[in-house]
């Protein structure tokens, strides 16, 4: 049985997942981002932060963020 915080958990890190696959490598506008992964502004926003923190997107002038490559 999942308990209540697993369940939790795993769907946060499902979102992390769709956001920074979808996110391009060219800055993006985090409400279109949002759009695009169907989740809504406040969960972006804290996913967001989470994956800039984990030194996997980069936030830039005019509210946007873009993936950084991780391949440098």
């Amino acid at each position: 049985m999942i308990e209540g915080s697993d369940l939790i958990a795993k769907k946060w890190s499902k979102m992390r997942q769709i956001i920074i696959k979808n996110m391009p490598y060219t800055p993006i506008v985090v409400d279109e981002l949002c759009r695009w992964c169907h989740v809504s502004a406040r969960d972006g926003h804290a996913n967001l932060l989470e994956l800039e923190l984990a030194g996997e997107s980069q936030r830039h002038a005019g509210n946007s963020m873009s993936r950084i490559n991780q391949s440098r």
